[in-house]
């Protein structure tokens, strides 16, 4: 079909749209040359942003705001189907009131940075996007990458796609389920992705591309879409699945989904824009005894990662495994430093998030026993099966893994001066099995994810349920800890904990 055939075609179909609720398609090219396949893109989407809502909604959606609750992340094989779909409850409590002069504070904050360009907040129940002048602004308590949501909302992947227009390819009109796609190709945050856009309404339900995850290697990564609501004019999907390597990983609902105008935004800007940021840059690493024989390794990779080791008499314990095997390569070489001909006998892991287990391959060539969470056990068993050919290593395939799991009767390691208590303390509202480990010569406690001390100068930080439900474990089994250490923040004290459940109290 030449170049007036197509426009022709795109003209009718554009027709045919205004008259009729439901849209329909009549595209069906085939053995398209290079250009032909681009133009054939370029008119799809142009169609599709019209079924959508139409260029000027799409244009209007500069300042958002979304609140979503239900997040997965579960074990890829061995994990109880129940529990897969017990949500992580994100209870979308808040409300975005604007203007406010009290904003910072009803935010519930648990740290707000500023910059010349936008206002980005942190928050325990909902993720803020603040867009200007086509970027988007957010931040989550996971710190996901501002480009990651252009893959989340469909509103800014149209977008994303209309700013990369060069990339777009059309590949084939394809059946799947019953239904007929457009099946495009395009750059999204950096990825070369194929774009699945329903025939029958022009609306996208799947994203699909091929990536490398530094815990997962290579990963064909698949974002699902589904419930379209029309907001402010434009059709969103207010349900996104994201699956790696065909097993679900997160699962979103937006319950609450705003599209401000640029003024209130501004004027919130404008009132914040020269407070001083609380992190100016990045804590470069540093390790430091916190009791005797007891390190924390601050700041991995310059990132705000802990990890800490035990140096029992004839042997080194490791606490937590965090981001990926550079990191563990880093740890390892530091204590090798300090401690040349001791192994690393055992690697206690809190849970199975990839931020946190990431780096436990490269401690079973060191023939490390590695200390898990009962139930989770297939999850660390299928991680050496991931091929990182991308990242040109594969060599994890074959190195043995050897796994102590504990359950509710819990773990004990011990010599004649120090004893580490490796104790199972779910369900939490944040992972359903997850391990903390004590010192009860020292009280230390030591955990991932359950809370997080404030730096010098932040708010408190509101508590979360995981939270309450370690505060409730410590005093339930009385424990008595005196330093609270984490794999995020800096140390603390088992009061901080306390002013929190009395924060929230009040």
């Amino acid at each position: 079909m030449n170049d007036w055939g197509i426009y022709i075609l795109s003209i009718l179909s554009l027709l045919f749209a205004s008259c009729n609720d439901k849209p329909t398609s009549s595209f069906k090219v085939d053995h398209l040359s290079a250009l032909d396949s681009y133009q054939q893109a370029r008119e799809i989407l142009k169609i599709a942003i019209e079924f959508n809502g139409g260029q000027s909604a799409l244009d209007s959606i500069n300042f958002m705001s979304v609140e979503y609750n239900g997040m997965v992340t579960a074990p890829f094989q061995g994990y109880n189907t129940d529990s897969l779909h017990k949500k992580l409850e994100r209870n979308g409590s808040l409300q975005f009131n604007i203007p406010n002069n009290q904003y910072l504070n009803e935010m519930q904050t648990s740290w707000p940075y500023f910059n010349d360009h936008a206002m980005t907040l942190t928050t325990n129940d909902s993720i803020y996007f603040l867009n200007k002048e086509g970027q988007t602004y957010h931040s989550t308590e996971n710190n996901h990458s501002d480009n990651v949501w252009k893959q989340r909302l469909t509103p800014l992947i149209f977008k994303a796609l209309s700013e990369n227009l060069s990339s777009l390819r059309y590949q084939d009109l394809i059946t799947s389920n019953q239904k007929e796609y457009f099946l495009l190709s395009g750059l999204l945050n950096g990825n070369l992705c194929d774009i699945y856009i329903n025939q029958s309404n022009y609306q996208i339900e799947k994203i699909s591309y091929l990536d490398y995850h530094y815990a997962f290697g290579d990963s064909e990564i698949n974002l699902h879409f589904d419930q379209y609501e029309k907001i402010n004019g434009f059709n969103m999907a207010l349900k996104n699945t994201q699956e790696i390597n065909g097993h679900l990983m997160r699962d979103y609902q937006f319950t609450q989904v705003k599209f401000q105008d640029q003024t209130d935004f501004v004027k919130i800007i404008e009132d914040y824009r020269y407070v001083k940021p609380i992190h100016q840059s990045r804590s470069p690493m540093e390790i430091v005894e916190l009791v005797p024989d007891v390190f924390l390794i601050k700041n991995i990779l310059n990132q705000d990662y802990n990890a800490a080791f035990v140096n029992f008499n004839d042997f080194i314990v490791i606490l937590e495994a965090p981001l990926d095997n550079r990191a563990s390569q880093v740890v390892i070489n530091e204590i090798s430093k300090r401690y040349p001909d001791k192994p690393i006998q055992y690697l206690f892991i809190s849970h199975f998030h990839d931020d946190h287990s990431g780096g436990f391959m490269e401690y079973l060539k060191q023939g490390t026993k590695v200390i898990v969470a009962e139930g989770d056990e297939d999850f660390y068993e299928n991680y050496r099966s991931y091929k990182h050919t991308l990242a040109g290593y594969g060599e994890f395939q074959n190195a043995p893994l050897i796994m102590a799991s504990v359950n509710k009767n819990g773990m004990t390691i011990s010599d004649s001066h120090l004893t580490l208590e490796i104790l199972n303390i779910g369900p939490t509202t944040h992972v359903e099995n997850i391990l903390i480990a004590y010192i009860p010569e020292h009280n230390l406690l030591f955990q991932g994810d359950l809370f997080r001390t404030p730096r010098e100068g932040e708010p408190l930080e509101t508590i979360r349920q995981e939270g309450i439900t370690l505060f409730e474990y410590i005093n339930s089994n009385e424990i008595k800890v005196d330093l609270l250490v984490g794999v995020h923040g800096p140390v603390g004290a088992f009061s901080d904990l306390e002013r929190a459940m009395e924060q929230s109290t009040n």
